[in-house]
């Protein structure tokens, strides 16, 4: 008998302010538990947080929360994606609710229809399919070495182009 995965559902929420906001609800513990975040964050201040419950020990929420930095690049993988909801290793807060990593060197891509960051020299050996959204990049350490966000229709996005040209953070062709 073979197992079906099927991605997490996902709520995809664009914005002028906070470009994007994904929650994963199934993921959420019915005790409403504490909740730990994990940010990433570069040295011009682009900034990405995962909330994760503390009781379920899963992902439910991810933000990117600025971008201030952009580079124009298509992401290239060749290894395999795995469509899994995985548990986290709460260790790595040490009693802290927030980690944050700071100065990480890593630059905001966007491709076709895609978005994406992966932290500088460092090799993606997995891919976590999380949602019809978000993809985890992770290395041979299972660390999170990055994330991508996918999978837009038509109308998300040129709601996301439109706030990045707004915001400033994407240049007009030729301007």
């Amino acid at each position: 008998m073979k197992v079906k995965y099927e991605p997490l559902e996902d709520e995809l929420v664009l914005d002028y302010y906070v470009p994007i906001s994904i929650d994963f609800p199934e993921n959420i513990h019915p005790r409403n538990s504490m909740l730990h975040y994990y940010r990433f964050i570069n040295k011009c201040e682009s900034h990405i947080e995962l909330g994760i419950d503390v009781d379920s020990q899963k992902i439910i929420s991810i933000v990117i929360i600025s971008i201030n930095d952009i580079k124009m690049r298509m992401f290239e993988f060749d290894g395999n994606v795995n469509i899994v909801n995985p548990n986290f290793n709460l260790e790595v807060f040490n009693n802290n609710q927030i980690v944050a990593t700071n100065e990480s060197d890593f630059e905001m891509c966007l491709g076709a229809g895609e978005l994406f960051f992966l932290l500088k020299d460092r090799q993606v050996a997995t891919i976590i399919h999380l949602s019809k959204h978000v993809q985890l990049l992770l290395d041979h350490d299972d660390d999170i070495v990055g994330l991508r966000f996918i999978n837009f229709n038509n109308e998300e996005w040129r709601t996301f182009i439109s706030h990045l040209k707004e915001a400033g953070w994407l240049q007009e062709k030729g301007g």
